[in-house]
Parts: C-alpha cells; structure tokens; sequence
C-alpha cells in the first residue's frame, strides 16, 4: 500500500509538471501569437511602404526622363542659337561693306538733286 501510495505521488507530481509545463506552453503560444499578429501587421505596412516607394520612385522616373528630354531640347536650341549667331556674324562683315559702298552714293544725292535743279 506504501509502494502504491508512493506511485500515485508520484504520479500526481509528473501530472503537476505536466500542468506546469502545459499552462508555461500556452502562455508560450500566447506570447508567440501576439508577435506572429505584429509582425503580420508590421509586413502589411511595409508592403503598402514598399508599394508608395515603388510608385513614388516610377514617378520620379518619369520625371527625369522629362527632365532630360527639355535638357537634350535645350542643348539643341543652344546649338540652333550658336549656329544663326555665327551665321548673323559671318553676315555683318559683307553687310556693313555694301552699307559703306552705298554711302558715298547717299552723299552724291544731294549733288545730284542740285545739279537737276539747276538744269
């Protein structure tokens, strides 16, 4: 009866462990619950981050591409500018020639006016 006493304390001390160990799983479990929930939550933020990164980074795409579209136009519009200024240049130097050439025949009017008047 001693032995079989003994056994049954001994069987109600593993079935306190056991108690023990089930009620420290469950909090456990619990604990581990409420991290998987935040770390479930904190991935959702990150995705719709991730998501606003993506687009906020296609559209700062978009806006270089434009960027160096007007820079590429503009470089073409100071070569076009450059060209005719050179051009406008290359020109002056005959203009002004003619311009020198006619003035004398300018002065000459006069004279000539004056002689037809006195004709």
């Amino acid at each position: 009866l001693a032995q079989h006493e003994a056994s049954l304390m001994d069987l109600r001390e593993a079935l306190n462990r056991a108690v023990d160990v089930t009620r420290e799983a469950q909090e456990l479990n619990s604990r581990n619950q409420e991290r998987l929930e935040e770390a479930l939550q904190r991935k959702q933020e990150l995705s719709r981050d991730n998501a606003t990164l993506k687009a906020t980074l296609h559209a700062a795409s978009d806006t270089l591409a434009s960027v160096f579209r007007l820079l590429h136009s503009l470089d073409q519009a100071k070569e076009e500018l450059e060209r005719l200024a050179a051009s406008l240049d290359g020109a002056r130097t005959p203009l002004l020639q003619r311009m020198q050439d006619f003035s004398p025949a300018g002065s000459k009017l006069r004279l000539v006016e004056a002689a037809e008047a006195h004709a």
